[in-house]
């Protein structure tokens, strides 16, 4: 409720504003070439809301236009799939992850019983960009370790 409209526009902009003007740019130059493969990194937030609002619908706004794109622009042979990782040890999360005690109760929520490496997620980008996901179009893959 005291969000203010400055957040909401950054946020945007960044999460699916972005994403979707350089998917625009790219599937024109992937459509000339006779396809492509676009992926995105979204967040488990986009899939279940959590304490970031204007994140979480950012990054549900993101997955959604994945699958639109994906089905739009299948014709061209063009994939769009999208990431959506939970607790990943990034900058971004290192305030989860550097205290103990935070990162002890944060691991709790992950059925594996820790945060992911940047790497497992780096390791889904690979499979997605390579020919053994060919069949794999307007899918979000969710990378969190099992969290519910």
């Amino acid at each position: 409720m005291d969000a203010e409209e400055w957040a909401w526009d950054v946020t945007m902009n960044v999460n699916l504003k972005g994403p979707f003007l350089l998917s625009q740019l790219v599937a024109r130059m992937m459509k000339e070439q006779g396809g492509g493969n676009i992926i995105n990194v979204a967040s488990t937030a986009g899939v279940k809301a959590g304490a970031l609002h204007i994140y979480c619908v950012s990054k549900a706004g993101l997955i959604m236009l994945t699958e639109v794109m994906a089905r739009e622009w299948a014709q061209h042979k063009i994939r769009v799939n999208v990431i959506a990782p939970g607790m990943i040890k990034t900058g971004f999360s290192q305030p989860f992850w550097k205290d103990p005690a935070a990162e002890k109760r944060v691991s709790a929520n992950s059925a594996l019983g820790r945060l992911g490496e940047p790497e497992e997620v780096a390791n889904v980008a690979l499979f997605l960009a390579s020919d053994a996901s060919s069949y794999v179009n307007g899918e979000t893959i969710i990378v969190n370790g099992g969290a519910p």
